[in-house]
């Protein structure tokens, strides 16, 4: 696309980078909000539907611009794009939110927001700091497979993104024990189903999905040796979704504290394996500690949710 020397290229990529995270730490404010509000259908709109828009507007906006000063340019662009986005929000959410004060209990909804922004910080991270930290260790040429492998086996994350639109509004009605067993058996059972459908998925790209990485690249770069690293975080998103969908169940039930200090935890033992796998293994050593990480912080909601709050949401419990 550039006419320029690999350094300036590189310089030029992380200039476009640093553009991006102004405007999406706003959009994942915006969903905080959002989930404070206790809108969670809305609240999946700015990840899933305005961030994308925003990267289609960035790379318009930077196709033939070489010099700083333009790219700090559609730095401001794009933040006034995205300050748009967030009076439409923030619109959204106040009325929203002046509807459950008058209607329902007297909680600090936008308090709630603020604490669930870390949250979501976090919980993207610990995708993605294995990308960051590969990219310092290795060439960036195995940075890029690895992150084809990461875009490819996020395709395994799909049922719980599903089963999280299914579910989620219903998670704050008939807080009983009752109505919490009943909520629980309807969640095991379509988990199973999804189960099911994501395990065929799964089955799908360990048969195809090293010819599809090899599509990939330029002429003289393997992008098939990322698939093992596609393989082990595969299979991460599937051990991840037997659990069921622990985090919003933890933040329908005011357990935000808890979900951060999980998910805080799993960032930092993510840091740590990857500091210690990268070096030796490569994208698979990176593959593996996101991997173990991931499980971890699953793990830790799933048996506070257990416990403390009586959904039995995993696959394997009794439907």
């Amino acid at each position: 696309m550039y006419s320029l020397d690999n350094n300036t290229a590189y310089h030029q990529a992380l200039m476009l980078t640093i553009i991006g995270i102004p405007a999406f730490t706003l959009l994942k404010f915006y969903g905080a909000i959002l989930q404070g509000f206790k809108k969670f259908t809305l609240a999946h709109l700015p990840e899933r539907l305005l961030r994308p828009l925003l990267v289609i507007i960035i790379c318009l906006l930077i196709w033939g611009s070489t010099s700083e000063i333009a790219l700090f340019s559609i730095l401001g662009s794009v933040l006034g794009l995205a300050f748009v986005f967030g009076v439409l929000f923030f619109t959204i959410s106040k009325k929203e939110g002046n509807k459950l004060l008058d209607n329902g209990p007297k909680e600090n909804y936008y308090k709630a927001s603020l604490l669930l922004m870390p949250f979501f910080i976090f919980s993207n991270l610990i995708m993605r700091v294995d990308g960051y930290m590969l990219w310092y260790f290795e060439p960036p040429e195995t940075f890029a497979i690895y992150a084809q492998s990461m875009k490819i086996a996020s395709i395994c994350s799909i049922g719980l993104i599903l089963f999280e639109y299914i579910f989620t509004p219903y998670l704050s009605e008939n807080k009983t024990e009752q109505g919490i067993a009943e909520m629980s058996s309807k969640m095991v059972r379509q988990l199973r189903q999804i189960m099911f459908l994501t395990l065929v998925l799964f089955v799908a790209l360990a048969f195809l999905g090293e010819p599809i990485l090899g599509y990939f690249g330029k002429s003289g770069e393997v992008y098939n040796t990322g698939f093992i690293a596609l393989i082990i975080l595969s299979a991460a998103h599937i051990v991840g979704l037997s659990f069921g969908p622990v985090s919003n169940i933890l933040i329908v039930n005011n357990q935000s504290k808890k979900a951060l200090v999980f998910v805080s935890v799993a960032f930092g033992l993510n840091i740590l394996l990857n500091l210690l796998l990268i070096p030796p293994l490569g994208m698979n050593g990176a593959a593996i500690a996101t991997a173990f990480a991931l499980i971890i912080y699953k793990l830790m909601a799933y048996i506070s949710v257990r416990n403390g709050l009586g959904y039995r949401c995993a696959f394997f419990e009794k439907a």
